[in-house]
């Protein structure tokens, strides 16, 4: 499987976010077809952030992972997702690229937020992979996340 190949669309896809802090790409890919792609990207019945005056998370100071209730944006995964019928969805992969819209460099150590990891869960995908730097990535097997009642997820090693 040509891991690069399916990143590459990933990042390609990052570059149709709208978000003003990082823009994400994630691709779908089963059987060696993509079947879903999405970006960050604010709801189509909504000003972006850049039309309206720059991201609330930062003027609220809330750091990376932190603050994603009040953003009208709608994560990569999940536009991925929803672009997908439930049955193409088991068994497939998903490939997720992030960068920086202040630097344009590699989002480090990118991983899901937890309203993600439970839409990934849910949607029958088995293996993500996430870009960490220019040169490595973790393969994670969604069978091992494991959804606590406290709503924190863990990767069971």
């Amino acid at each position: 499987m040509n891991h690069d190949y399916y990143f590459n669309i990933a990042q390609n896809e990052a570059k149709t976010s709208n978000c003003l802090r990082r823009h994400i790409g994630a691709v779908i890919v089963k059987d060696g077809i993509i079947i879903g792609k999405g970006a960050n990207k604010v709801l189509s019945h909504l000003t972006p952030c850049s039309e309206s005056g720059g991201c609330i998370r930062d003027m609220l100071n809330f750091p990376r992972g932190k603050g994603y209730d009040v953003c009208d944006s709608v994560h990569a995964e999940i536009n991925a997702i929803r672009s997908v019928t439930k049955v193409m969805l088991k068994n497939s992969n998903m490939y997720i690229v992030g960068y920086e819209t202040s630097t344009g460099e590699i989002v480090e150590k990118l991983n899901c937020c937890e309203k993600c990891k439970e839409s990934i869960v849910d949607s029958g995908i088995a293996l993500v992979y996430i870009k960490q730097d220019i040169n490595q990535y973790i393969e994670v097997y969604v069978k091992n996340w494991e959804y606590k009642v406290d709503k924190k997820f863990h990767i069971n090693e």
